[in-house]
C-alpha cells in the first residue's frame, strides 16, 4: 500500500469507526486541461462487487460553485446520489458532506470567492455528529493537499538522486527516469521514443523488460504534457484502447525549406526557429490497488511535468554532449581518407538522427566553361531526379565562374527539397582551388532538424574540410613532383647518356694520353657534349619557369614568340634518341607543303607537348617496330600526326590525368605517370581552341604493317590573334 493510499484509507476508517458508520465513500475533485470532475476515489465497508460498480463514476463540476448556502450544491449532490444508486447502494441512507481546507464554517476566502472543494464524502450512518465530522474532514482535506505536494517534491528529489547515480547514455537515463515516474504515478508501463536514434516505440514494464510496440494517439507532435487516449499493440497483436499521459522533451530546432548556398557560418540563421518534440515518454494506464479511478490525476500530471521539466535542460545538454562525442570518436578513429567516404559519413550521421538515409559525394570539375560531375557511390542514382543538372545550372556554374581564391577556404551549405515531400537534401560544398569541388549531399527524411544535430554537422564538416584540404595539399604536392619528374626526365636521361659516353672517353684518355688527340678529332665527342649541355639547359629553363604545372596553363599566360616547328620536332627527337635506340624503334617521317614565313607559339611549352607525344609513341611501341610522324603545312595551319604500332586502344579517359597505357610486349617497363597526354592536350588547347589533340585507332596500317594508334592536331600559324580562326587569310 502506498503512503498516499494508506493516509486516505486510514482517514476513512477513522471516520467510519468514530461515528459507527458502516460504509464511507469519498469523491475527490480533479481537473484536467479543460474540465473539472468529482470522481469516486476510495470506499470503505463496501463489498468488492459494489466497488467495481463504483469504479469510474464521476460528474462534471465547477469547484467554486459546489457550495450553496453552507451546503453542497443540490445539483452536485444529485451526482453523488446517482452514483450511489447506480452502484446499488441506498442513497437515502447516506449523509453527504463536502470538505476542503478550512472549509468549515462555510465562508468566503480573502479574495471574496468560495474556497474550492477538495472533495465529498458520503457516510452511511444514523448519527448526527456535525461538529466532529467537520473537524475530521478538515484534517482529511489538509492531508490530501499536503500529500499531493509531497508526491511532487518526492518525485523531483528521487529523480535528482537517480541522476546522480546514472552513468549511461541519454536513452538509458531517460528510460530510467521514466520507470521511476511510472512507479510513482502507478502507470502500468512507460513507452519511449527517441526520434534521433530510432523511429520505433519501446515499452518498459515494471519487470524491467522492454519490447517494441506500435502506438497511435492524437496530437503526437504536442510540445506540452497532455492526458489523452490512444491505441497500443504489441508484435502485430490486436490493438487495445488505453489512457495515455504523453510527456514530450522538446528541443530547439529549425524548420527546413529550400535555401541557396550560404557560408557555413550563416547556417542555419535563415531558417525558421522552432521547438521539436524529439524525445517522448508515454505513461500507459493508471493501475492502483483499491483506487477506484483508473486514470491519471492532476497530481500525476504535475509529477510528470515537474520531473521532466526539471531534467529538460539536462536531457538537451546530454544529447548535445553525446552527438559531439559521436562525431569526435568518428574523427579520431577514421583516417583522413576513410573519414571522407560517403558510407562512413552516413554511419556517424545515423548516430545523430535516424532521418539521415543516404550520403552522396559529387566531384565537380570545372574546365573551359564545362562542368563534369561524378557521383559516389557509383552504383547509386543521383540524390533526386534532375538534381545534378539543377546543381550545375542553378549554382555551380555561376559560383565557379566567380570563384575567388579566398572562397576555397570556406564551406557553403544549401538545402534542396526532395520531390514528393520526402524530405530535403542538405548540401555541403567544399570548393577547390584547382577547379575541382566536392559536394556532399545528405538525404534527410524529415522537415525539421534539431539544434544538436546542426551543431554536430557544423563540427563534423568543419573537420572534414580541414582533412580534405590536407589531402588535396598532399595530392597537389605529389602531382607537382610527378609533373616535375615528367617534364625533365627526358632531358636528364639524354644528359646522363651523353655524360656517360664522355666519361668512358675520359677514362681512356687518362690511361693513354695519345687518345686525347683521337678524342679531339672524333666528331662524336662535341656532338655528345652539346647534346648533354642542351638537355641540361632545357631542364633548367623548365624548372625556373615552372611551366609544367597543369593548373597554370592558361592562354593569357603564354609567351608567344616566332619559332620553327620542324626544328622543334627535330630537337624533341634528339632528346628522346636514347629511348628510341634502346627499343630499336625506326622512325619514318614525312613533310608535306611549305612552311609559312612566320608562326608563333610558346616554344618551351610546345616543346613539352611534342616530347610527350613522341615519348608516348616510343614507350608504347613494340621493340623493333616502326614509328611514323607526318607534318603537313596547310593554308593557315599545320597538321601533326604521329602513329605507332601496337594494340588498338580506346579513347575513353585518354586525356585525363592519371590514365596510363599498356605496353604490348611488357619490355623496358618504364613506369608512366599518366600525365603525358593530358599535359600535351592542355598545352595545345591553351594555344588555340582549334589545336585540339585527337586520336584514332586503325586495325591495320600499311606503313607500319601492324595495328596502329594515331594522335593528331592542327595548330594555327598565328595563335592568340584574330587570325586564330578557321579559314583566316595568311600572308603569302
Amino acid at each position: 500500500m502506498s503512503e498516499s493510499q494508506d493516509l486516505r484509507e486510514r482517514a476513512l476508517l477513522r471516520i467510519a469507526s468514530g461515528i459507527r458508520a458502516s460504509q464511507v465513500v469519498m469523491w475527490l475533485v480533479d481537473d484536467d486541461e479543460e474540465t473539472a470532475h468529482c470522481r469516486v476515489s476510495y470506499a470503505t465497508g463496501v463489498p468488492k462487487t459494489v466497488q467495481q460498480r463504483l469504479a469510474g463514476q464521476k460528474f462534471a463540476c465547477v469547484p467554486e460553485q459546489m457550495l450553496v448556502d453552507g451546503g453542497l450544491n443540490p445539483e452536485y449532490a444529485r451526482g453523488v446520489t446517482d452514483a450511489l444508486d447506480q452502484a446499488g447502494l441506498p442513497a437515502s441512507e447516506f449523509r453527504i458532506y463536502p470538505f476542503g481546507i478550512e472549509l468549515f464554517p462555510f465562508v468566503a476566502g480573502p479574495d471574496g470567492k468560495h474556497r474550492p472543494l477538495t472533495g465529498v464524502v458520503a457516510i452511511k450512518t444514523l448519527h448526527q455528529v456535525k461538529k466532529w465530522i467537520e473537524r475530521e474532514l478538515n484534517v482529511l482535506a489538509l492531508s490530501v493537499a499536503l500529500d499531493r505536494d509531497r508526491r511532487v517534491v518526492e518525485a523531483v528529489n528521487r529523480t535528482q538522486q537517480l541522476l546522480d547515480q546514472m552513468v549511461g547514455n541519454v536513452d538509458t537515463t531517460l528510460t530510467a527516469v521514466g520507470s521511476l515516474v511510472r512507479d510513482l504515478i502507478h502507470a502500468k508501463s512507460v513507452v519511449y521514443k527517441n526520434r534521433s536514434a530510432k523511429s520505433q516505440w519501446f515499452e518498459y514494464s515494471g519487470d524491467g523488460r522492454s519490447h517494441e510496440v506500435d502506438v497511435q494517439y492524437a496530437n503526437e507532435s504536442a510540445l506540452h504534457v497532455i492526458n489523452t487516449s490512444g491505441h497500443i499493440a504489441q508484435n502485430d497483436g490486436p490493438q487495445r484502447r488505453v489512457e495515455i499521459l504523453s510527456v514530450p522533451l522538446a528541443q530547439d530546432a529549425w524548420s527546413l525549406h529550400q535555401q541557396k548556398f550560404v557560408p557555413l557560418s550563416a547556417f542555419p540563421n535563415q531558417l525558421t526557429k522552432m521547438k521539436k518534440n524529439q524525445v517522448t515518454l508515454l505513461f500507459i494506464e493508471k493501475r492502483k490497488a483499491k483506487y477506484l479511478q483508473h486514470r491519471f490525476t492532476r497530481t500525476d500530471i504535475e509529477i510528470a511535468r515537474s520531473v521532466f521539466g526539471y531534467i529538460d535542460h539536462y536531457a538537451s545538454a546530454r544529447i548535445f554532449e553525446e552527438n559531439a562525442s559521436n562525431v569526435s570518436n568518428y574523427l579520431e578513429l577514421m583516417s583522413d581518407e576513410d573519414a571522407l567516404q560517403p558510407e562512413n559519413i552516413l554511419t556517424v550521421l545515423k548516430t545523430l538522427s535516424a532521418s539521415f538515409s543516404k550520403v552522396f559525394l559529387l566531384v565537380a570539375e570545372y574546365e573551359d566553361d564545362v562542368i563534369q560531375i561524378d557521383t559516389l557511390p557509383k552504383n547509386d542514382d543521383e540524390p533526386s531526379p534532375g538534381y545534378t543538372e539543377r546543381l550545375k545550372s542553378g549554382y555551380l556554374r555561376s559560383f565557379l565562374q566567380k570563384l575567388r581564391p579566398d572562397q576555397t577556404e570556406h564551406i557553403f551549405v544549401g538545402i534542396d527539397p526532395i520531390p514528393d515531400d520526402k524530405g530535403f537534401n542538405i548540401e555541403v560544398h567544399f570548393p577547390g582551388g584547382s577547379g575541382i569541388s566536392k559536394i556532399f549531399v545528405l538525404s534527410y527524411e524529415d522537415k525539421t532538424i534539431t539544434a544538436s544535430v546542426v551543431q554536430s554537422l557544423r563540427h563534423l564538416f568543419s573537420e572534414l574540410h580541414v582533412r580534405a584540404k590536407k589531402l588535396d595539399n598532399n595530392n597537389e604536392r605529389a602531382t607537382y613532383l610527378m609533373q616535375l619528374r615528367h617534364a625533365v626526365v627526358h632531358h636528364f636521361s639524354a644528359a646522363e647518356t651523353g655524360m656517360s659516353v664522355l666519361r668512358k672517353l675520359w677514362e681512356r684518355g687518362r690511361k693513354n694520353r695519345s687518345r686525347w688527340n683521337d678524342l679531339l678529332a672524333d666528331p662524336i665527342a662535341p656532338t655528345t657534349l652539346d647534346r648533354a649541355t642542351w638537355s641540361l639547359s632545357q631542364s633548367r629553363l623548365i624548372l625556373e619557369n615552372g611551366r609544367f604545372l597543369l593548373g597554370e596553363i592558361k592562354p593569357t599566360s603564354l609567351n608567344r614568340k616566332p619559332y620553327r616547328v620542324i626544328e622543334l620536332i627535330k630537337e624533341c627527337l634528339y632528346t628522346l634518341d636514347d629511348q628510341r635506340q634502346s627499343k630499336g624503334i625506326r622512325i619514318i617521317s614525312k613533310i608535306n607543303g611549305h612552311p609559312p614565313p612566320i608562326m608563333n607559339a610558346d616554344e618551351p611549352l610546345l616543346r613539352i607537348a611534342f616530347v610527350n607525344l613522341i615519348d608516348n609513341a616510343i614507350k608504347y611501341s613494340p621493340h623493333n617496330a616502326y614509328l611514323h610522324w607526318t607534318l603537313t603545312y596547310k593554308s593557315d595551319s599545320y597538321r601533326f600526326e604521329i602513329t605507332s604500332a601496337g594494340n588498338r586502344i580506346t579513347k575513353g579517359g585518354l586525356f585525363q590525368v592519371g590514365v596510363r597505357g599498356r605496353q604490348r610486349d611488357h619490355l623496358n617497363q618504364r613506369h608512366g605517370t599518366g600525365l603525358g597526354l593530358p599535359v600535351a592536350y592542355k598545352i595545345l588547347k591553351a594555344h588555340s581552341d582549334r589545336a585540339t589533340l585527337d586520336f584514332r585507332s586503325d586495325a591495320y596500317d600499311v606503313a607500319l604493317e601492324d595495328s596502329a594508334n594515331t594522335f593528331f592536331f592542327e595548330m594555327p600559324y598565328l595563335t592568340g590573334t584574330t587570325r586564330d580562326q578557321p579559314n583566316s587569310s595568311q600572308p603569302a
